[in-house]
């Protein structure tokens, strides 16, 4: 479940780019990411895949 994902590091993949962050939330509207460059907000009506990264932890 995608929630379990929330405060890991993920790779989120939407409008052709890959974002990578930490999981802060996700809603029916928007997905909420904090990466080392601040933060990203994504539409969720984009996002194609949403997985938890492998390697290197943002913390």
């Amino acid at each position: 479940m995608i929630h379990n994902l929330i405060g890991k590091e993920v790779v989120v993949e939407a409008n052709g780019i890959t974002y990578r962050g930490r999981l802060v939330e996700v809603n029916e509207q928007e997905v909420y990411l904090q990466a080392e460059s601040g933060w990203i907000t994504i539409l969720t009506e984009n996002v194609v895949d949403i997985r938890e990264a492998e390697g290197s932890d943002l913390s």
